[in-house]
């Protein structure tokens, strides 16, 4: 398969590019999707999470996520959000000295499931994880934490 490129089953169209994923620190708000796009992707996320809409995540990262170097990945195809999940660097896994990335919440949000488009999943799983294997830093996984296990 041709890398940046989502895999095709048999019968179905060529694979479309995947999708672009971008990392926006938290003190870039300018940098930030528009609440408009963010809020069409919260209305059309194939799981809702009220936690990652625009009026709960904006301050949350504003006010707590600078200060912990959260940031957000941003997915995006044809100009169009597709998904969103913050996300920041962390040194120590449960105590033990191995450096990953990981979902951020901070201590009000209780659910850690991305905003994904509806009928984009497959993409942004593809994109997401794609990304994390071609940009580790120092990183040696990416831990999602608070994802409920029928999302």
């Amino acid at each position: 398969m041709e890398q940046g490129r989502i895999a095709s089953r048999a019968g179905q169209p060529a694979a479309a590019p995947l999708p672009s994923v971008r990392l926006v620190p938290a003190e870039s708000p300018h940098l930030w999707p528009t609440a408009q796009a963010w809020g069409e992707l919260a209305d059309d996320a194939s799981d809702p999470n009220p936690f990652f809409e625009h009026w709960f995540l904006a301050p949350g990262l504003t006010h707590l996520g600078q200060s912990a170097g959260a940031g957000k990945l941003v997915l995006e195809t044809g100009g169009q959000l597709i998904g969103l999940l913050p996300v920041v660097r962390k040194l120590a896994y449960y105590g033990y000295p191995f450096p990953h990335f990981a979902s951020w919440l901070h201590d009000n949000a209780f659910c850690g499931a991305p905003l994904v488009r509806r009928g984009f999943e497959e993409p942004f799983w593809q994109a997401l994880l794609g990304w994390a294997d071609g940009n580790p830093g120092a990183a040696m996984f990416l831990h999602l934490s608070h994802v409920p296990a029928d999302s």
